[in-house]
């Protein structure tokens, strides 16, 4: 029996996810998940490879607001958060139009980063897409697919390779389940739920980033060079399976999911 385990949100690019119960899932995206990322002076988004002290602040969300803490002090991005300033942003070979923040949300942010941040949101629904197997769908700032899968056997088998509990988070996955052998998630076709009909498309390549702890920060090269042995592909090295919804709806942790396979 496959159940889903856990369900993740980043809602800003490149910071700590959110663990959540229940999930709204579109075809576009995860509610909620990658919705705002950080830009430099170059209006170019700021990742966790260049600035890994982005592991030092925590966030949730309370009464529709998202809450970021660092150093024990606290800021509020909600509604009331953002200018009119309207820009070009750069994320990856994508310029999207953005909205940025007030001037003290990002000055409050740049100090603790002690970089020229600005934080930014999407100023358009359809401002940026991406081409999947199954159309194309109105991304927020993902990578790629709206949706990443994994399964808890996968990250279990990973940290018994390296001798130590790996969390998750550490592979920022959307969606995880378990029920499935190591790397069982790479042999689905197709997901349903109560409410919802996923297409499990491709492998994801991962890079160096998965060496750096999601909750210190700290690097262990050891990672990402082990999980070659097993997962060495023509590209790179693939871990957990890019995914997208073909309908819209609530998924919730501890759902049976139906599965077919390749």
């Amino acid at each position: 029996m496959i159940k889903v385990k856990n369900i993740f949100i980043y809602p800003i690019k490149s910071m700590p996810g959110i663990s959540l119960d229940t999930a709204f899932i579109t075809p576009n995206c995860i509610q909620g998940d990658r919705t705002m990322m950080l830009i430099d002076d170059r209006n170019k988004f700021v990742t966790l490879r260049e600035e890994p002290q982005l592991t030092n602040f925590q966030l949730k969300i309370e009464n529709e607001s998202l809450i970021i803490s660092v150093d024990r002090e606290v800021i509020k991005i909600d509604e009331y958060a953002w200018s009119k300033n309207c820009e070009d942003v750069k994320i990856w070979n994508d310029k999207v139009q953005s909205i940025t923040a007030l001037p003290e949300i990002n000055e409050w942010l740049s100090d603790h980063l002690k970089k020229s941040v600005r934080l930014v949101k999407k100023h358009r629904v359809d401002s940026r897409s991406k081409q999947t197997t199954q159309g194309v769908v109105n991304t927020n700032y993902v990578d790629s697919y709206p949706l990443l899968l994994l399964s808890a056997e996968t990250v279990k088998h990973i940290g018994t390779m390296v001798n130590h509990v790996l969390s998750p988070l550490r592979f920022r996955p959307n969606i995880v389940i378990q029920g499935v052998e190591e790397y069982g998630e790479d042999d689905i076709k197709t997901l349903q739920s109560n409410h919802l009909f996923f297409n499990v498309d491709k492998e994801c390549y991962r890079c160096k980033i998965i060496n750096m702890s999601e909750a210190t920060g700290h690097i262990d090269f050891n990672l990402l060079k082990t999980l070659s042995l097993e997962r060495r592909r023509l590209r790179g090295i693939a871990l957990g399976m890019k995914m997208v919804s073909s309908s819209s709806g609530v998924l919730s942790i501890g759902e049976e999911l139906k599965v077919t396979y390749k």
